[in-house]
């Protein structure tokens, strides 16, 4: 099974539609997506005050996508120290 990111176009129908009351369920069938995506997508990028809106969603994600998983993980420092102590040990990932 595929993925792929909602695209600006897709953000832009969310945001009306979702302004413009229509349920989680509803925008999903129209944008032939799954309601969870639409869900996630409108919970993650709203703004703490704001409401949903496309572009700044849109920017959102982009930076989102931007900051790789590795570096992520590495800004939690108390835990990154945690593990490299352990893997230098000898260890493995998956014991730790």
């Amino acid at each position: 099974m595929s993925y792929s990111h909602l695209t600006l176009e897709e953000r832009f129908c969310i945001a009306h539609m979702n302004s413009a009351k229509f349920s989680i369920r509803c925008i999903a069938k129209r944008l032939s997506r799954s309601p969870s995506t639409i869900s996630r997508e409108l919970k993650r990028n709203k703004g703490v005050r704001n409401p949903y809106w496309y572009d700044w969603a849109h920017e959102y994600a982009c930076e989102r996508k931007r900051i790789s998983r590795c570096e992520k993980r590495k800004s939690h420092q108390p835990l990154y120290k945690f593990v490299m102590r352990y893997i230098r040990d000898g260890l493995s990932p998956k014991l730790i």
